[in-house]
């Protein structure tokens, strides 16, 4: 087994966090080489980067993100099964994690950017297990995969990303637009709305041809790569610099996160990211949209949009079918999250009609 006992898992370093998730990391590998004997396991995500969110209130750690943990191996193994794993392990662990089951040739070639996009192209996923996850038993098969260049990200994966922080910022809608008091819930809330500034950030970036795996070393490269490539988008968000470096704290550090009135910063961070994703959409794909319910199709009618994509149009219609969950890997559809963001964005939506 792969040591991981000098392994930074989070921004903190050492201390009561690094051991509490080591001890609970070492206890989930440990049942899992008893109950599977894999290939290998890989942590990906930000444990995987080293750059973990969890933050400590009254004594109790709770996890902002949870620890992704993949078993490699010839034989398939039923999704039902891996769930009852992860039931029984949780009763030993405190840390949140998710457990994956992937083949060795998804490591051996790009599987999802190859299945997903022509040659040339390559999804974020793939390239993030390339560079940030880690091995932590068995064969290194992430040693196996081709080197990715951030030049060959399609700007879609960044606006996807921006549509899965959607997702995250809405469900938490409920604790802003209820004015709980809780303060858990409070810091999930700013936690889950802050990360729309992250995926600005990081669709920007693609744009501009940069990208880097680790979070905090991708917001050093805004605060330098934005301003040149973007002047008038930048100009027109005069925060955004202040704004990504508070989320970036909150994201690595969220004990140190300075708590804002959530309705003021939900709607601060929604108007910067109407402004973004139009901004992207009309650059990229000459996609200008009032309302975000004509979005989807408006997308996917566009030949520039899909021309990433492989054909034949099966694929493109499976894209069609798929589209409100598969694409998106959220609990939300577009459709949903349309409406919704379309009703907060009412009135900045018809500024733009």
């Amino acid at each position: 087994m792969s040591s991981t006992d000098n392994f930074s898992w989070t921004a903190y370093g050492p201390g009561k966090i690094q051991d509490k998730i080591s001890r609970d990391i070492k206890t989930i590998i440990e049942c899992l080489i008893e109950e599977y004997k894999p290939l290998a396991i890989i942590i990906t995500g930000s444990f995987g980067k080293g750059e973990g969110s969890v933050l400590e209130l009254n004594g109790e750690f709770h996890y902002l993100s949870d620890c992704e943990m993949v078993l490699v191996d010839h034989f398939p193994v039923k999704a039902s099964k891996l769930r009852q794993t992860r039931i029984v392990i949780s009763e030993k662990v405190a840390i949140d994690f998710e457990l994956f089951h992937n083949f060795p040739t998804k490591y051996e070639t790009s599987f999802l950017s190859e299945l997903l996009y022509h040659p040339g192209f390559v999804s974020i996923s793939a390239y993030d297990r390339r560079y940030s996850s880690l091995t932590v038993y068995g064969k290194d098969f992430l040693k196996t995969m081709p080197n990715y260049s951030a030049t060959d990200i399609p700007v879609w994966e960044g606006i996807r990303q921006i549509w899965v922080r959607m997702c995250g910022a809405l469900l938490s809608y409920h604790v802003i637009d209820s004015g709980s008091v809780n303060k858990l819930e409070n810091v999930q809330a700013a936690y889950r709305v802050s990360r729309l500034i992250q995926a600005n950030a990081d669709a920007l970036l693609i744009m501009a041809g940069s990208f880097h795996h680790s979070y905090a070393e991708r917001a050093k490269m805004a605060r330098q790569v934005l301003p040149d490539h973007f002047p008038a988008l930048m100009k027109s968000l005069p925060d955004f610099s202040d704004s990504l470096d508070e989320v970036i704290t909150a994201k690595l550090l969220p004990n140190q996160m300075k708590m804002k009135n959530l309705r003021e910063m939900w709607d601060s961070y929604q108007k910067t990211t109407d402004l973004v994703l139009r901004f992207l959409l009309d650059e990229e794909y000459g996609i200008r949209f009032g309302s975000y319910e004509e979005l989807p199709e408006l997308y996917l009618a566009s030949s520039d949009a899909t021309s990433y994509y492989r054909p034949p149009g099966k694929w493109l219609q499976n894209i069609r079918n798929t589209y409100h969950l598969s694409r998106l890997n959220c609990k939300i559809s577009p459709m949903k999250i349309s409406r919704k963001w379309s009703h907060e964005l009412l009135k900045i939506g018809r500024a733009h009609v």
